[in-house]
């Protein structure tokens, strides 16, 4: 990973939105790449959502530059997570469709959380009424993820 004094003296750094970094005591910056790699992303929840837990990844490596190659050790991180999960609930042709559109570093664990979703409410199919539903009430102020992933 390139050195982070070359981003604070070379290159004009633009931020999403400086944040607290609790363990340095310094705001989290978002190099002009990250950024790119960043609005490939999807707008809306999943941006939100993904823009959130690197800054919560970063934070707890104690990065205070997020590159992309901070991005790519998050999605890496997330891929593990994902890997070998099988889907124990029915699921509609058009939930399957959505669910196609997320990024298949997430894909596994976002499905996941749906089915116990679907779970908590008594169901045995995840449709795509109850993907939006289940988006409405995740919001971004919600944490996608239990605490510690």
């Amino acid at each position: 990973m390139e050195s982070e004094n070359q981003y604070e003296e070379n290159a004009p750094i633009q931020t999403v939105e400086e944040r607290p970094c609790p363990a340095a005591h310094q705001p989290l910056t978002w190099t002009p790449e990250a950024l790119t790699g960043l609005f490939l992303i999807p707008d809306g929840f999943m941006r939100e959502m993904t823009q959130k837990r690197v800054e919560v990844f970063a934070r707890k490596k104690q990065y205070r530059i997020i590159t992309p190659e901070v991005m790519q050790e998050k999605f890496k991180e997330w891929g593990m997570k994902s890997e070998g999960k099988e889907r124990t609930l029915n699921w509609s042709p058009a939930a399957q469709e959505r669910m196609m559109r997320i990024p298949s570093f997430i894909r596994e664990s976002v499905a996941e959380a749906m089915e116990g979703y679907a779970k908590t409410k008594g169901l045995d199919q995840v449709t795509e009424e109850l993907l939006e539903e289940a988006k409405g009430q995740w919001g971004i102020a919600t944490p996608f993820h239990p605490k510690g992933s």
